[in-house]
């Protein structure tokens, strides 16, 4: 997905949703933090400050974009239950077994009131400017089977939760200890829906 939680209430304006980035050759991941009520209110510095240093480790870990945005998804929540009375989950019964928990960040970490979602591209820099016209055209070589382009390097999902976590330890780091929890497809968390939220994409 994600977010980060703490105790203050982050000024108006505070999550960045003006631009929006496709899907299509990044992926956007979640993770989700709640919040140490024994921390030291006083002691966080200003959500801007914080929020700038936070993005620029980000950048540093690799991240292409990391925004911020708050836990509501209630809009998204029936679609989820008309989805799932569809059965369009097929065998995939964890999707149903959770129920709204799924849409309510809140209740599956409690204390949670932000969640950081990050996206990170997954074309090689070192890529060809052409790529595109090349796997265009190895599409339609029949003989030939095509991986996708993100399945072709290391197993994103522990590239990004391993940056992920970094990133946490860094804001634990600077504001003190915190609880918190990185997801990367493994938890019952809404991610598509809070990237859009967070301005990373769209569904």
């Amino acid at each position: 997905m994600p977010d980060i939680i703490h105790p203050l209430e982050p000024p108006a304006g505070l999550p960045a949703a003006s631009s929006t980035e496709s899907a299509t050759d990044s992926a956007n991941e979640s993770a989700i933090e709640s919040a140490n009520e024994a921390a030291n209110q006083s002691a966080i510095e200003p959500m801007p400050q914080l929020l700038a240093q936070i993005r620029q480790w980000g950048h540093e870990l690799g991240f292409a974009d990391l925004r911020v945005a708050d836990i509501d998804l209630a809009a998204a929540e029936p679609g989820l239950l008309a989805w799932l009375a569809a059965n369009h989950h097929g065998e995939m019964d964890y999707m149903a077994s959770h129920g709204l928990k799924r849409a309510r960040p809140a209740e599956l970490v409690p204390g949670t009131v932000r969640v950081i979602s990050a996206r990170m591209n997954y074309l090689p820099s070192t890529g060809s400017e052409n790529w595109r016209e090349r796997e265009q055209a190895r599409l339609h070589q029949s003989r030939q089977a095509v991986v996708s382009l993100y399945a072709r390097g290391r197993d994103y999902h522990k590239v990004l939760r391993s940056r992920l976590a970094q990133l946490a330890e860094k804001i634990a780091a600077r504001i003190g200890p915190f609880g918190y929890r990185v997801f990367t497809d493994s938890a019952p968390v809404m991610e598509v829906a809070l990237a859009e939220k967070a301005g990373l994409g769209w569904r």
